[in-house]
This record gives structure tokens, sequence and C-alpha cells, in this order.
């Protein structure tokens, strides 16, 4: 089967850091099953950025589209999106470097009350956030014959929640929201949703164990599904 993954920084990362044979990604472990896997995930991905770019996920044509979203988006933010861009530019300015110094010795420090001053923002509210998405399921539906996977949301940590509050109850939400998403071509992959830490000891991030148990999951569920 081909498989394509798209997402962000969750589908690339295993934390903490693995060495060989332990650090195999559930991309790279479908592929040891002999699946041909295609990783599109990028670090800080917002879902528009994927449906910005759809022609480069509808050309490669595979059987799955496995979507790992939503982290990105809904986390409450302590800046907005327009400065964390400065501050992750690849340009290497004197602008950015004061911004990066601004940021790490003060507003870093005092992240969870600008959160509470920013009344819990996220990037992307959760109306703008769905309709992203179910704008990319139709195109996906509309123009490929393949089937869908949602990854919930993992769940945070308290430390991620004491850092950055609100993104608990708003991750929850979302995940009850995929449910409605389920049809006969699309899946949630519910089985991932664990007590937080136990796969993503991060808060946000897979750890090797947890990698194992999303490639598992998902092969089952393609043997289900055929």
């Amino acid at each position: 089967m081909k498989i394509v993954m798209l997402g962000n920084s969750v589908g690339l990362r295993i934390r903490p850091p693995s060495e060989y044979p332990n650090n195999k990604t559930y991309t790279q472990i479908l592929r040891d099953e002999g699946h041909v896997t295609i990783n599109l995930c990028k670090g800080r991905s917002l879902l528009q950025d994927i449906t910005n770019n759809m022609d480069l996920i509808l050309r490669e044509c595979p059987d799955y589209y496995i979507l790992n979203i939503g982290v990105t988006d809904l986390s409450s933010r302590e800046i907005p999106l327009w400065y964390s861009d400065i501050l992750h530019s690849k340009r290497s300015g004197i602008v950015r470097k004061i911004n990066i110094l601004i940021y790490e010795k003060f507003l870093k420090k005092i992240r969870r009350i600008l959160v509470i001053l920013r009344f819990k923002r996220s990037w992307v509210s959760e109306r703008e956030y769905k309709d992203n998405l179910k704008y990319l399921i139709k195109r996906i539906k509309k123009e490929t014959n393949a089937k869908i996977f949602i990854m919930p949301i993992l769940s945070v940590t308290s430390r991620i929640e004491k850092e950055l509050p609100g993104s608990k109850s708003r991750f929850e939400k979302i995940n009850l929201w995929y449910e409605s998403l389920n049809d006969n071509r699309v899946k949630v992959l519910t089985g991932i949703v664990r007590e937080a830490g136990v796969v993503n000891p991060d808060g946000i991030h897979l750890n090797a164990e947890g990698h194992k148990e999303v490639a598992s999951l998902i092969l089952n569920e393609m043997g289900d599904w055929m």
C-alpha cells in the first residue's frame, strides 16, 4: 500500500531522542512492513499550510492519507503567529536575533501570563480549523480514491497545560468533533488516545513506544478496512 502522512512535527520526531533501532517513527515502521510511505509532515505546520499545497498532496495518489494535525493550530499561544514566524525564520538578520533574545530572556519566562492576557487564544480558531479540515477531506475524496486516517490530538501533560492553559479542553473538543467525520472513507484512530504522558512524555511528541503503537494501530485498521 502507498501511504502519505500529512501534519506537523508529531509525525516526524521521537521524544526523548532514541538510538537505532529504537529511533523509528511510525512512517519508518510502516515502510519496514513493506508499504510505500511518504512523510510530508513539517515542523510547526498548520492545517492551512497543508491545504495551500493541495497539488503536492493530491499528485501522490496514495491508498491512504494519515492526518497528524491540530496541535500547532489549536494550542493556546503566548505570542501571535507572525511573531513566531520571525523567531523561526531561516533568515539570520539583526531583527530576528534581537527578537529571539527578547523571547528567550523575557517572554518565555512569563509564558503562562502572556497566554492568559491573550485570552488563551490559539493561532487558528476552532471554526477555521474545522472548515480547513472539511475542505481538505472534501478535496481528497473528490480527486482521489484514498481513504483517510485522522490521528487525534494527544492528551497534553500537566506541564503543557500549565504553560499553555486552555489547550487541553480545546483538544478534547476537537477530538470529539472528529468522530462526526467518520464515514466509509474517513476513520479516526481513537485507539491511540491514552493518558497524558504515556506515549508523549514531552506533552506533544510520541516516544519510541508511541510510534510503534501508532504503526500497529494503523496496520490493524488497514486490515479491517480492506
